[in-house]
């Protein structure tokens, strides 16, 4: 029941995802009635129902009769399978209330921010500003020591605006910094170099996939919050196993 319940959940939250997914880099206020993007149309109820009304509809809107596109699908269930996936992994982020909001938010914090990078590029502060500082206040009551997480948060940030200027944003844009302090807030230490280390290791993976198949090039610009925002996820599940795995082997 469980499983059943978080997918459901799963589903809701990333209709919600969606919709802000497209409100917020448009600047178009998150108050009022879900829009037709394209007619900008006020959407019923029953146009609202995840993955359903969108195979009812036929991948159409109901009013200008354009085509819906399969990222609103695809994302809400991305994020349902996401939190059953993190049931599995970690049964102990759903022991207690605190718990369940902090890994719920987390992945719902992270999935937008990643499909806003990837569509966009950016890495909005009106999700990373406010994330931060709620995520402090959870991870607090949920016991995690302040002292780890401060010292995430100025390691990932300091990390990320030492390359902001030496490279004069080159390399990143300055939504990282923000991104990299919510991911010492989300991670504590040392579950943060793991996250570092997997979103480098991501981007230079798919970077030089991408560069052989003829798609991109060493120039090309790259959506890295996308990668931050995956790693993080990783790490939240399997930090603990990776740092240990990597000691010993060393």
């Amino acid at each position: 029941m469980t499983g059943i319940f978080l997918f459901i959940g799963g589903l809701l939250l990333g209709s919600f995802i969606n919709m802000i997914v497209w409100r917020i880099p448009n600047g178009i206020t998150l108050k009022g009635r879900s829009l037709c993007v394209h007619c900008l149309h006020t959407l019923a109820w029953t146009d609202l129902i995840p993955v359903v009304s969108f195979l009812l509809l036929r991948f159409k809107c109901r009013y200008c009769l354009r085509k819906i596109s399969w990222r609103y699908p695809v994302l809400e269930l991305a994020t349902a399978a996401a939190l059953v996936f993190a049931w599995i992994a970690r049964p102990d982020y759903f022991a207690a209330a605190l718990d369940v909001s902090f890994v719920v938010l987390a992945t719902g914090v992270l999935v937008a921010l990643f499909v806003i990078d990837h569509e966009y590029q950016i890495v909005p502060d009106v999700i990373t500003l406010p994330a931060i500082a709620v995520f402090m206040v959870l991870q607090i009551t949920r016991g995690v020591l302040v002292s780890s997480l401060l010292f995430a948060a100025l390691l990932a940030g300091g990390f990320f605006a030492a390359q902001y200027v030496f490279s004069k944003g080159r390399w990143i844009g300055d939504g990282d910094i923000r991104l990299g302090v919510l991911m010492g807030i989300l991670l504590g230490w040392p579950h943060i170099l793991a996250a570092l280390i997997i979103a480098y290791v991501l981007g230079a993976g798919i970077g030089l996939v991408l560069i052989g198949l003829g798609t991109a090039k060493l120039s090309s610009k790259t959506p890295f919050g996308t990668y931050l925002a995956v790693s993080t996820f990783i790490a939240l599940l399997y930090g603990s196993q990776l740092i240990d795995w990597y000691i010993r082997r060393i």
